[in-house]
């Protein structure tokens, strides 16, 4: 099962976050997940909005990732600043870094906590805020 919502609790940033929890069905439940997380960033257009895999050590369901990965990753909005992958799952981490490494469009950054995805998220942000100031 995958829970996608907008994490309200992040004040500084549209976050777009997805719960992964074991087991996650198949590979068409995870389409539909991110796809979900897709429309709801559309909603934010305009604004600087993160999508956050928070998968931890839930294993990937039983299947060929590579396609279903790359094309998810090749259809992230444009105006999501990074997709934030929080995986601990060392098998799950080779697989999306292999997928998402020759895709210049897309933002990928991994993570084991989501703290410390927040944090990135946080830093981001006020270093905007700084630069807006500046200039």
């Amino acid at each position: 099962m995958i829970h996608v919502y907008h994490d309200t609790t992040f004040t500084q940033a549209i976050i777009i976050r997805m719960d992964y929890v074991h087991p996650v069905a198949d590979w068409d439940e995870y389409t539909a997940a991110v796809y979900r997380s897709y429309a709801l960033a559309d909603q934010f257009i305009g604004q600087s909005v993160y999508i956050v895999h928070n998968a931890q050590n839930v294993p990937m369901p039983k299947g060929n990732p590579y396609r279903i990965i790359q094309k998810a990753m090749q259809d992230v909005p444009p105006h999501v600043v990074y997709v934030i992958a929080c995986i601990s799952n060392l098998y799950a981490v080779a697989v999306v870094n292999f997928v998402v490494r020759n895709l210049a469009q897309v933002n990928v950054i991994f993570y084991k906590t989501i703290d410390l995805a927040y944090n990135r998220i946080q830093r981001d942000e006020q270093a905007k805020l700084s630069h807006l100031h500046r200039v």
